[in-house]
């Protein structure tokens, strides 16, 4: 990535890094290199995808002040409540590696009932799994109406996003539910 910003910032590009997923591999990650020495580097995070709680509705942007300060300008005040910033401090100064080895373990699981079930993972990251199946609409329609939530890709029907489940008893909800299907 480095050296793919160091070719678009010579031809007065800008090069926009999504690390939603970052926080499993940080080591990999390259927002802790954005900022003001690095001009034409801007690096998204998420907040809740790591450590479950999406509806926190908390991310951030890294990069150069200048482009910082174009962004607070175009997006005005962004208004984050005290308890979101609360949580959201004391969870990222925390020793994350427990949250993980459990994401982990909760991966290894997912995969574990896609296979059973005679699903190929193609791709993914330690949050998600994604399976190319010949007939993905119907699988994803069935998965709903067993209340389980999948992501279908408009512009690749075939593919499914199936995210890590809470516990054990969701992952055989989801195994029961696979089995159940006669597509």
């Amino acid at each position: 990535l480095l050296n793919l910003h160091r070719r678009v910032e010579a031809s007065g590009g800008l090069l926009l890094v999504d690390e939603a997923f970052g926080d499993m591999r940080p080591d990999d990650c390259i927002a802790p290199l954005a900022g003001d020495d690095r001009p034409g580097l801007l690096v998204f995070r998420s907040f809740g995808k790591f450590f479950g709680l999406a509806g926190l509705r908390l991310g951030f942007v890294v990069g150069p002040s200048t482009i910082l300060e174009t962004l607070a300008d175009g997006l005005g005040p962004w208004a984050v409540s005290g308890p979101a910033l609360t949580i959201a401090t004391t969870l990222m100064a925390s020793d994350t590696m427990p949250i993980r080895h459990a994401l982990r373990q909760r991966k290894a699981c997912l995969d574990q009932v896609l296979a059973g079930a005679g699903l190929s993972v193609t791709s993914g990251t330690d949050l998600f799994s994604l399976v190319e199946h010949a007939a993905a609409t119907d699988l994803h329609l069935h998965l709903c109406r067993h209340y389980i939530l999948v992501r279908p890709f408009d512009y690749h029907p075939r593919w499914l996003r199936f995210g890590l489940a809470a516990d054990a008893a969701s992952d055989a909800r989801l195994a029961a539910a696979l089995r159940d299907f006669a597509g």
